[in-house]
């Protein structure tokens, strides 16, 4: 045989040998192993209990996956008396902060969290802790509340101030009604409200006669614990002496009692309403002197927006019972009842106020 020919055949041997071997290998596909869950809490072991958190905590967790990567994670909260197998909630983030209702004071709801692979493989046994979230009820204050002393027309401007014990006092809301209308209160987050004319009516008509009011507030915390109801009542009159009346004219008496004259400035202007035709029980006197019946701008523009037109009379600077006070302070009011309309008389000896000396 000639040498090329053996040299052929070897070359073919090998590599009908070498072909072999590789048919014979076989790639071993291995199983996608789970990833693993680490659940974790900062809290103090001496506030309450093991596990004893705040109601408005940030709860951690991470994941690992030997042989691949974390693309996410499912959490949930499972709550003793409620679903024991609570859908789960998709998140990429590792830590979040969580505002756990609690009406009572303490709740135990359990975390629960499970990291989830590349291949969308969960961990099958998801790390879980039971927490005893704590929240203490906020409490509420009136500021300066009016009393049985105090008489308005169909207006009230309410303060209060609210504080959480446990919390930040910036994120409660508030509960405000009237007697009467605790199924529709008024739910805002600052501290003052003037209740609208609106809130005093009963079957479309104010109310007839001298008559009190009522007001409630309460606050709410962000985790809905709820706090003591404070109250205040007051004296409330219609707007003129016969409901049956459109309140054609409200006579603003604002000269103190201590200036000799205040009889003649009485006598002259309730004489001149009375012979100027008005219906009788059309009209009204406010005396500004017996109490604070507008509290804020607000109150100002309401109780004058009741009546078709103002008289306003100030006589001298040195007995107007709120000079330098009342106009300055409620401007905006008087700005505001004037643009929808309304019609004002002011007298003053000295219209331009500038304390004890004459404008």
């Amino acid at each position: 045989m000639r040498p090329v020919r053996i040299i052929q055949l070897a070359a073919l041997a090998g590599l009908l040998a070498l072909s072999g071997s590789a048919c014979s290998t076989k790639k071993v596909m291995q199983p996608n192993i789970a990833p693993q869950t680490h659940l974790f809490v900062q809290y103090d072991a001496n506030d309450g209990g093991p596990h004893t958190v705040f109601h408005v905590a940030r709860l951690y967790w991470y994941g690992s996956d030997p042989d691949g990567f974390v693309q996410g994670y499912d959490i949930r909260f499972i709550w003793p008396a409620g679903d024991q197998n609570p859908p789960w909630t998709r998140t990429a983030n590792t830590d979040s902060l969580f505002v756990i209702p609690d009406t009572t004071g303490i709740s135990n709801p359990t975390f629960q969290v499970r990291a989830v692979d590349n291949d969308g493989l969960a961990d099958p046994q998801p790390p879980q802790q039971t927490f005893s979230f704590s929240n203490q009820a906020p409490v509420v204050t009136l500021v300066d509340p009016p009393g049985l002393n105090e008489v308005t027309f169909a207006s009230q401007t309410i303060d209060w101030v609210g504080v959480d014990p446990d919390g930040d006092a910036g994120l409660l809301t508030f509960r405000v009604w009237l007697e009467g209308n605790q199924a529709n209160p008024h739910i805002l987050t600052g501290n003052e409200l003037t209740l609208p004319t609106s809130d005093f009516l009963t079957g479309g008509q104010l109310r007839a006669g001298l008559d009190t009011a009522t007001v409630f507030v309460q606050a709410i915390d962000p985790g809905g614990r709820v706090s003591n109801i404070a109250s205040a009542t007051w004296r409330v009159r219609p707007p003129v002496p016969n409901p049956a009346q459109r309140a054609r004219l409200l006579l603003i008496d604002d000269i103190s009692t201590a200036d000799d004259a205040s009889g003649n400035y009485d006598r002259f202007y309730n004489t001149a309403v009375a012979n100027s035709g008005l219906p009788v029980g059309s009209w009204s006197v406010l005396q500004l002197e017996s109490g604070r019946t507008f509290r804020s701008s607000k109150d100002l523009e309401q109780s004058l927006g009741l009546f078709d037109a103002v008289v306003w009379y100030r006589g001298s600077a040195r007995y107007s019972s709120t000079r330098d006070t009342m106009l300055a302070r409620h401007s905006d009011g008087l700005g505001a009842y004037l643009n929808a309309g309304g019609k004002f008389y002011l007298e003053s000896l000295d219209m331009i106020s500038s304390g004890p000396t004459s404008g």
